[in-house]
């Protein structure tokens, strides 16, 4: 009887977490744990977040980075949940932020900023400035060690989308012209656009099949992609839309090294409102024997999602090798049908949705992107085990992690696609879209501000302390879509 009562107090919140575990062993916090794991996986958001509070309640281990998990599970079914709160707006992001808070003040009683206690400042810090409150994420910017973080114009991005930081018509034609990416809309046939948005429907087979995880943004082995030749016979649904999509960044994109190539891999994203990518290179991480190579052009195509729903795509000026940060920023706004075409070799990424989706907008809604990048030469990995560069698997192979037979390779069979090969393409006519864009990709946090003051004796505004190519800062120290990259280097 006692133990039914703590545990009724304990699911409403109403329980010091140090009773709780007097009634449980600490094996009940890893069974919440992996409840709250399959859940989440499911998309069960509201059985995944009530089973990480448990967890954290029954004093599980790595608390913060359940917190964390937990905190960023609240924002996302705040987003599915927003219309039945439209009035209380302010409330929703609010309790987001004090979680964020309390999960903070507690990864922070240990004295040290860990890795964990530096992504919950970053998810902070990015919630302040979306809100437009930049003034109070400049201190946990310092704390956190970041020297940089990306232009407020971009994190707290114009709705509708605006022009930024454009002093003249005359600097928007020079953009336009050298800009290493372009979009066009209306520019994809309804009837391939449907072969895309049947494949990858939220819930399908396609995401069941790869373990695919919205929070994270990845399948349950991490990164996974497939490769198609553009030289070979076409034999699936999918190879008419790349050819065709190929065939379009030949015509209206400025990638003359697309006449050299020969191979195309393509990968999928399912986001929520709030969900982002870091910013990143296309690389052949696979194969590293010939140096870092990228694709000639990165093709983005928005699937489903909606105006104003999910974040913005960031695409810069900055290269690999330029030893510099982006002097120069170009947002391509999601939009149902929407192509965009960019420079492979060029630094991007995707910026989290900012406040709620738009009124209106169903639960459940995704951002979904389909992207492909085309290679001069690129080799198939599935003979080694790799989960990228896969090439298409025969449909009697196809069976989800639970075991059930997946249709998601059936749907791109030709026959089940009738007159998919006739499609008119010459009735299309794409409209190029003008992207928003602006100067000020990064800006010097505060601290960082005052000492390149005192070591030039400029204003930092004034110097070119940013675009110095002795002073490129290392990639965790610029502060971007609210995640910690410890880990991770320009290369």
């Amino acid at each position: 009887m006692a133990k039914a009562l703590v545990q009724e107090r304990l699911r409403t919140r109403r329980l010091r977490p140090g009773l709780a575990r007097r009634f449980w062993p600490p094996r009940t916090a890893a069974r919440s744990l992996g409840a709250a794991s399959r859940a989440e996986l499911k998309g069960d958001l509201s059985a995944a977040c009530a089973a990480y509070r448990l967890a954290v309640n029954l004093g599980c281990r790595d608390a913060t980075s359940v917190r964390l998990r937990l905190v960023r599970l609240l924002r996302v079914a705040a987003d599915d949940r927003v219309d039945l709160y439209r009035s209380a707006v302010g409330g929703i992001i609010g309790n987001c932020e004090s979680q964020l808070r309390l999960a903070l003040r507690i990864g922070l009683s240990c004295g040290s900023v860990s890795g964990d206690v530096r992504t919950l400042l970053s998810r902070l810090a990015l919630l302040l400035c979306q809100e437009g409150r930049q003034a109070e994420a400049e201190p946990l910017l310092e704390l956190g060690g970041w020297s940089h973080r990306l232009g407020q114009w971009i994190l707290c991005y114009s709705v509708p989308p605006a022009i930024a930081n454009v002093p003249s018509s005359e600097s928007a034609a020079i953009s336009r012209l050298l800009a290493p990416v372009v979009a066009f809309d209306d520019a994809l046939p309804d009837r391939y656009l449907q072969v895309l948005q049947g494949l990858l429907k939220r819930g399908g087979s396609f995401w069941t099949y790869h373990g695919y995880n919205e929070i994270s943004g990845s399948g349950q082995d991490g990164y996974f992609s497939y490769l198609h030749s553009l030289r070979g016979p076409q034999t699936t649904a999918l190879d008419l839309v790349i050819r065709y999509i190929f065939g379009l960044a030949q015509e209206f994109g400025q990638f003359p090294g697309l006449r050299d190539a020969t191979a195309a891999e393509w990968w999928a994203h399912c986001r929520p409102h709030s969900g982002g990518h870091q910013l990143h290179f296309d690389s052949d991480d696979e194969d590293r024997s010939r140096g870092v190579r990228h694709p000639i052009c990165t093709a983005v195509v928005f699937v489903a999602g909606g105006e104003q729903f999910g974040g913005p795509t960031l695409v810069t000026d900055q290269r690999l090798r330029d030893g510099r940060l982006a002097s120069t920023g170009w947002l391509v706004h999601p939009r149902v049908g929407r192509v965009a075409l960019c420079d492979g070799a060029v630094l991007h990424g995707v910026i989290p949705g900012k406040g709620l989706p738009p009124a209106g907008t169903a639960p459940g809604t995704r951002r979904i992107t389909w992207m492909v990048t085309f290679w001069k030469d690129k080799d198939h990995l599935a003979s080694s085990g790799g989960s990228t560069c896969r090439a298409l698997p025969h449909p009697s192979c196809l069976v989800d992690p639970a075991g059930h037979r997946c249709a998601w390779r059936d749907q791109l069979a030709l026959h089940f696609n009738c007159g998919l090969g006739e499609t008119c393409v010459s009735q299309i006519s794409p409209r190029r879209v003008q992207l928003p864009f602006g100067n000020d990709v990064w800006e010097l946090v505060r601290k960082s501000r005052a000492d390149v003051e005192t070591k030039t004796g400029q204003r930092a505004a004034e110097c070119d302390y940013i675009g110095d190519k002795e002073l490129l800062p290392a990639y965790r120290d610029c502060f971007q879509v609210g995640y910690d990259c410890a880990r991770v280097e320009w290369d």
